[in-house]
Formats: C-alpha cells, structure tokens, sequence
C-alpha cells in the first residue's frame, strides 16, 4: 500500500505556532549549559585519569627497569651470536686443516710403499745424502736466495776497495 502525504492542514499547523523568543532564547541558553556541563565533565575525568607527579615517577622509573632489563638481554644475545660466529670460522678453519693433514697422510702413505723399491732407495740417497754412483761428478749450486746474498757481498766488496 502506498502511504499517504501527510494533510497540508497539519503541516500548517505544526509550521503556523507562534514563536516566543524569549523563551527560544532560555531554551537554547539551557542547551548550551548542558553542553558546556557535558564538556567540564568529561575534562573533570580525563584529569581524574591523568597520573599524579608521584605515578609519574613511578612509571618512569618502571620504564627505566624494563629498557635496563631488554638492553642486558640483546647484550647476551649479540654475545651468543659472536660466539656462533666464532665458533664457524673455527670449524672451516679446522675442515681446512683435517683436508691439509689427509693429504699429507696420503702422500706419506704413498711413500711408506715405495719404501722398499730399489729406484726410491737410490732417489733418497742421492737427494738427501747427496750421494752418487762411481763415475759420476757431483756439482753443488747455492740456492737462488743464497746466490743472490754472495752476489752482494762481492759487489759491497768492491765499493770498498
């Protein structure tokens, strides 16, 4: 159903009052009390929540504690981690060295069987007993390094003379 247009005779009744300032005026006055009052006491409770100057110490002191307290723990933390840290670099460092002494046991274990073969024997003896076989003429070469030393020992020889 549709509804209807309210009746122009209503309308005009409620629009055709006759208006008494003064009391519009106290009526509006009255409004604005209630709202200032409304006002004042919400400020009268956000005061009431705000902290005293003693909470205030209270809570700074509080805060100071919990800042004190998470700084130790990062500090541990970070130290640990340092720790770790170290600790990884150690362990490649000591991979590095077991690869290094596997080699070398490697090599030892190589030459450990030629030990006994006639061809090593005779290798060992003319590189570190420097021996030869009869016939042969062995000539001894200073190193590089030490060859170097001499060649400056003759040449601040002659600068003296």
């Amino acid at each position: 159903m549709l509804k209807r247009k309210p009746r122009r005779s209503r309308e005009h009744k409620k629009n055709s009052q006759v208006i008494d300032l003064e009391e519009a005026r106290e009526k509006r006055r009255q409004e604005r009390e209630q709202r200032l009052a409304k006002v004042e006491a919400k400020q009268r409770i956000e005061e009431a929540k705000k902290p005293s100057v003693r909470k205030k110490k209270q809570i700074r002191k509080r805060r100071l504690i919990y800042c004190a307290c998470i700084a130790f723990v990062l500090a541990i933390l970070v130290y640990c981690c340092y720790d770790i840290v170290v600790l990884h670099i150690e362990k490649e460092a000591l991979i590095k060295e077991q690869q290094a002494l596997l080699e070398k046991k490697e090599t030892l274990e190589q030459e450990y069987k030629n030990v006994n073969d006639p061809k090593y024997i005779e290798q060992q003896a003319r590189l570190q007993l420097r021996l030869v076989m009869p016939g042969e003429t062995l000539f001894i070469l200073p190193e590089p390094s030490e060859y170097n030393e001499n060649k400056e020992e003759i040449i601040d020889d002659k600068k003296g003379e």
